[in-house]
Order: structure tokens, then sequence, then C-alpha cells
């Protein structure tokens, strides 16, 4: 409730207070993002490591693999891409076993740009083939989109300007049927790519 209207100051001083009276891993979740919005990702990430203790004792296993994925997000952020994928890597077989369809494309999603960062093109081709799959499979097409996307820049780096062309002809006729604020981007790209497969 709090965080939607960006008051960090007052979201970390409620989650404090709430500590005062035990371990909350709600409270934590909450203190992460006030901490993180403040420009506070270390003390941020300590907020997360003691909610996944909490989400482990309880056996909260969509909450633990919530709270994994977001360490890695905080990694990412901070530009350890190692660590960042170990608990991405972590996070998404619990996505699978509890049926998080999102949480798990969100997951593979942010595993493939970890790889992508790293140059490992072909991991990150089969992290956004699973988000394709994930996304197809729930029917959700404004994801879909920009998968189909990531992957047109990612076969383009691959030095695959063909099949860049066809995911991201997908990926304007999707964003086109949802109205995605990212079509005029979309069609830039695609003319980059049409000429640089002319030359």
């Amino acid at each position: 409730m709090w965080l939607g209207w960006s008051r960090f100051a007052d979201v970390e001083t409620v989650a404090q207070a709430t500590l005062t009276l035990g371990p909350d891993a709600g409270a934590l979740y909450d203190l992460r993002w006030a901490l993180t919005a403040t420009g506070r990702p270390r003390q941020a990430l300590a907020s997360y490591e003691q909610a996944l203790s909490i989400l482990l004792e309880v056996g909260d296993r969509a909450g633990e693999a919530a709270t994994l994925s977001n360490i890695g997000m905080a990694y990412a952020g901070l530009g350890d891409r190692r660590r960042a994928l170990v608990y991405y890597e972590q996070a998404l077989p619990i996505r699978r076993e509890v049926g998080d369809r999102a949480g798990e494309a969100v997951t593979l999603s942010n595993i493939g740009g970890v790889r992508f960062g790293q140059g490992d093109f072909v991991g990150a081709k089969t992290a956004l083939d699973g988000v394709l799959h994930v996304d197809r499979a729930v029917g959700d097409r404004s994801s879909e989109a920009l998968t189909c996307f990531n992957m047109a820049v990612l076969l383009s780096r691959m030095g695959r300007p063909g099949e860049a062309i066809e995911f991201l002809g997908r990926a304007i006729v999707l964003t086109e049927q949802t109205e995605h604020p990212a079509l005029d981007r979309m069609r830039a790209f695609l003319v980059e790519l049409q000429q640089l497969v002319k030359e």
C-alpha cells in the first residue's frame, strides 16, 4: 500500500516498527524496497537475506522463490552477474514447483539478461526460448512481444539478422495488437536490420 505512494521513508519507518515486534518477512520485503529506492542496495540485500531465512523456516516455497529472484535482481543491479545468476538458478525450479508461470517467465528472462551480459549468447537464447514457451502457454501476448523483441536483439548480436527480422516481425504484430508502448522502437530496429541484410 505505502510503496505505491513512493513514500519510502514512511515505508522504512513502518517496516522497522513492525520488525521491533519480531521477525516478519513482509516487513523485511517492504524494507528492502524502501532501502533500494533510497540508494542503499547493500542494506536491502541484508533485509532480503533475513526474509529468506524466515521463509525457509516456515516453508513458504513461493515466497522463497520470489525472494531468491529478488536477491538475484539486487546483485544484478550491483553489477555482480555471477551471484545474480546463482540466485536466479535457485529460484527457477521452485517457481516451476509451485506453478508460478509468470514468475518462471520473469526468472528465465532475468537469466537470459545475465547470460547476454556475460556474452553467453547461446545460454541467453536458451533462456529466452523458455520465456517464449511460457508466454505462449499462458497466452501473455504483451510479454511474448517483448520476448520476441529481446530475441531479435540477441539474434542480431549473434550475426543472424534474417532470424532476428522474423522475431522482430512477430514482436511488431503482437505489439500492434496489445498497444505496447515500444512499437516505434521496434519498427526503427526493424529498419536497421533490413538495411543490414541488404548490405
